[in-house]
């Protein structure tokens, strides 16, 4: 998602996807999921998979591509 994520605190980000995971998040909160994006923005090497997936709204959450049937 990259750094420009980091912009506006009021985006709502409700699907994301990159060569190793998908993310969902029906119903995101704009404020904790900004937290959340800075966090692993700051992480060296993050993915999907490192999003805390307490902070998803229900029917959400992240999938490895590989699962894909």
């Amino acid at each position: 998602f990259g750094n420009g994520m980091l912009l506006s605190k009021a985006i709502k980000l409700v699907a994301a996807f990159d060569h190793r995971h998908i993310f969902i998040d029906p119903d995101p909160d704009p404020a904790t999921s900004w937290n959340e994006r800075a966090r692993m923005f700051a992480l060296p090497r993050s993915s999907w998979a490192d999003y805390d997936a307490t902070l998803i709204s229900k029917g959400g959450g992240v999938w490895a591509r590989s699962e894909k049937s």
